[in-house]
């Protein structure tokens, strides 16, 4: 069974993570998230922030 595109993602364009990586190249002062694999944590104050807007409406674009 071939899989492709379902109708409702025919239309959105791939936005290029791999322009970005070859850019990036293996420069160690780049921390590239894209696969969310590092082992940095973030600062507490974005956790914080990010813990507060969880439940807001207006912090979740997937809310309608």
């Amino acid at each position: 069974m071939s899989r492709g595109r379902t109708a409702r993602f025919r239309n959105i364009q791939p936005f290029g993570i791999e322009k970005a990586a070859a850019a990036a190249g293996h420069d160690s002062g780049v921390l590239r998230m894209e696969n969310l694999d590092t082992d940095i944590a973030p600062p507490p104050s974005a956790v914080a922030v990010t813990r507060e807007a969880v439940g807001r409406r207006d912090a979740n674009s997937g809310w309608c």
